[in-house]
């Protein structure tokens, strides 16, 4: 899918101000990086590794396990779509609303999928493979570990597709890498976009059984600067420490506001939130925004089992939250009438 994510604020001609449509937190200090970057820019005159090994070796000893159960790809995206090659013509349930990138990877390799509301009802199904996204996207809750495991472990004929993408903005307990190396029927997906909030570099990561996924790896599909930047990253990460409380903290006061206005809000474990709109489309709160206040949600309508009034909003600073919460008060007293 090329169209359709968050963060298309390339669209908007640098007219948005303040971004809650990625699922990440923003307002990160990158000056270190980008000093680094600049330092090695003779890097790019070169080829970078074809398999990224060195920072395999580098993910396995920050997660104490066989450097061997490691994949960097291009962004975990990469990796939906080399596990959908691995599985191709079988069939695969869905725990959904998710990432699309899961039907679509999906459908590009004739994989029948089952759309299934909870795991409970995937693991009723004959599949091939089963699809999560733990914390979910786009609603932010998060299944219990000690289930997942369960499920892993009494269905061993099965590849569970664990994305964790957003492990780093919860307080819950999510699957530990090491279960990953346990376990031969389960993969853990995992996004240092995502947890260094640097979207632009794509470079994410698989643990578990990832020997006949990374059969299907293209050479050098990351790029020299994005590794440079994930050796970096990971080397000053104590710089980089999200505090995933207070984020949820945030996302839960700006729901209780948004829930006087009238818009639903369903539950979250996170940092971000799923809201439907009791009037107007997402697409028309978000072209509005966009025009009026310089912000930029993300509209959700295209998620499966979701509709037109759904969208989704990460938390940012207070500041910036309080501005999104004024600008919705706007949009809904404009607006007096049910859906």
């Amino acid at each position: 899918m090329i169209e359709g994510h968050g963060d298309d604020l390339y669209k908007y001609h640098n007219s948005i101000r303040h971004n809650f449509s990625s699922n990440i937190f923003a307002r990160v200090d990158h000056s270190g990086l980008l000093q680094h970057l600049a330092e090695r820019g003779d890097d790019i005159l070169h080829y970078p590794e074809p398999r990224c090994l060195s920072l395999e070796r580098k993910l396995a000893q920050e997660a104490g396990i066989d450097p061997g159960k490691v994949l960097v790809t291009s962004g975990a995206t990469e990796c939906i779509y080399l596990i959908a090659q691995m599985i191709r013509g079988g069939k695969a349930s869905i725990v959904a609303p998710a990432f699309r990138e899961y039907e679509d990877a999906c459908q590009l390799n004739s994989i029948t999928v089952e759309w299934c509301r909870s795991l409970s009802e995937a693991m009723a199904t004959d599949s091939d493979a089963v699809w999560i996204c733990n914390p979910a996207n786009p609603t932010g809750e998060v299944t219990p570990a000690e289930q997942l495991e369960a499920a892993i472990q009494s269905s061993p004929d099965t590849l569970f597709v664990v994305d964790q993408a957003y492990a780093d903005y919860t307080s819950m307990q999510v699957l530990s890498p090491s279960l990953a190396e346990r376990f031969n029927n389960l993969i853990l997906l995992s996004s240092l976009t995502k947890r260094f909030a640097v979207p632009g570099l794509r470079i994410g990561y698989a643990i578990g059984c990832v020997d006949r996924v990374a059969q299907y790896l293209r050479p050098w599909s990351v790029s020299s600067v994005a590794l440079i930047a994930a050796h970096y990253l990971l080397e000053h990460k104590e710089d980089y420490a999200i505090d995933a409380a207070l984020l949820h903290n945030e996302a839960l006061r700006m729901a209780v506001e948004f829930e006087k206005l009238g818009i639903k809000v369903f539950p979250t474990d996170c940092n971000f939130i799923l809201c439907s709109l009791p009037h107007g489309s997402a697409a028309q709160l978000k072209q509005w925004l966009v025009e009026n206040h310089g912000i930029l949600i993300r509209d959700a309508s295209n998620f499966h089992f979701l509709d037109q009034s759904h969208f989704r909003v990460a938390a940012q600073t207070p500041e910036e939250n309080n501005l999104l919460i004024k600008a919705l008060e706007q949009w809904i007293s404009a607006r007096p009438y049910s859906r």
